[in-house]
């Protein structure tokens, strides 16, 4: 007789899709509880007693730069908990990290040298999903990926799913500050007030429902109504935007700014207004007030940790980010539906209470 599991009970109840949160939660309850006795306080006092400092690798740069930023949190925790840990944080590519000194060491490849191992693994975002292969080689040592409840997103921000992953290494505290390095940057104006736009998304067919259409609106609103402040255009030169520049105090930076300088910049705005993206998360941690614009992707996930406000569509299909439907998507109108009228009276909102 095939020995029986917890989880059988759910087979054999036939639970349906609408009480299948409930079976995913409760088996997370267990596998949070099954961590615990891997990492027993006997365990945990071997480490802080070892005389070798653990190696610890963070690997972030699986996914975006939005994604890097949810993590640096998760490497101060590891500090926090493990504080003579060497610690390597795998960031993406850039200088946004390039002054941080809560890492040991700052790596920008997909995959570590080959002279380096590690006692352990940290895979924040995505680690039940995407598996590099050197990910299996001994050197990794023990990996720790959060598995997230009900296999979706929807419960907590990200950046809190990834330090779930230092409670399992002792840290015992609450939320820390996300963190980005900024580098003064010339070609960003002194002594005006600027507003900021960041009309930037992945070039993947599948992030079409982030993408705003309609800045060049906005910078036409602005300029005639706000003709006091600067607009300044932030991100790759690659990130698509209408015509809209032929004006007096319209800057356009897309493709000259390093990302430090880009956080410079969002740092001497006034505000910034930005599509759900990395550039968003490193206006939200450099402190700046910020208009996010959501269309298909999950609020709750990837919901800004400072200043801001959050527009969003009313669209009932919204957000689809992790039903698989925004991939036959023929047109998103939820973050079309998002008008430039709108924007333009959050950004005098702030402005009249602000100033």
């Amino acid at each position: 007789m095939a020995k029986f599991k917890v989880y059988d009970i759910f087979r054999a109840l036939h639970i349906d899709k609408q009480a299948k949160a409930l079976q995913d939660g409760l088996l997370d309850s267990l596998c949070r509880f099954k961590s615990k006795i891997y990492f027993s306080r006997l365990h945990l006092t071997a480490l802080s007693n070892s005389q070798k400092p653990s190696r610890v690798l963070i690997a972030a740069n699986i996914s975006g730069i939005g994604n890097c930023i949810a993590a640096t949190p998760l490497a101060q925790a590891v500090r926090i908990a493990m504080p003579n840990a060497e610690i390597t944080f795998m960031a993406s590519k850039g200088d946004l990290f390039d002054s941080w000194h809560i890492p040991d060491k700052i790596i920008k490849d997909k995959t570590p040298p080959a002279e380096l191992s590690f006692d352990y693994t940290l895979i924040p975002y995505w680690g039940d999903k995407i598996h590099p292969s050197w990910l299996y080689e001994p050197r990794c040592g023990k990996v720790l990926a959060y598995k997230n409840a009900c296999n979706k997103w929807f419960l907590k921000p990200e950046r809190e799913y990834d330090l779930d992953i230092a409670r399992r290494l002792g840290y015992k505290g609450g939320l820390l500050p996300e963190y980005v390095g900024i580098k003064p940057a010339e070609l960003v104006p002194q002594g005006r007030k600027i507003i900021t736009l960041l009309p930037c998304s992945k070039p993947d067919q599948r992030w079409e429902g982030k993408k705003w259409p309609k800045f060049h609106e906005l910078i036409n609103l602005i300029t005639e109504e706000l003709p006091d402040y600067t607009v300044c255009i932030a991100g790759l030169e690659s990130d698509e935007i209408e015509a809209g520049f032929d004006k007096a105090n319209v800057l356009d930076l897309r493709g000259r700014l390093s990302l430090a300088e880009t956080a410079f910049l969002l740092k001497n705005s006034e505000l910034a207004v930005a599509n759900d993206s990395g550039p968003a998360h490193i206006s939200d941690a450099a402190g700046t007030y910020t208009i996010w614009l959501f269309g298909m992707s999950c609020i709750v996930k990837n919901h800004p940790m400072n200043k801001y406000r959050i527009l969003k569509s009313a669209e009932k299909c919204s957000p689809c980010q992790y039903t698989g439907e925004h991939e036959n998507c023929p047109e998103p109108r939820c973050i079309n539906s998002i008008s430039a009228e709108k924007v333009l009276e959050e950004i005098k909102r702030f402005l009249n209470t602000n100033h």
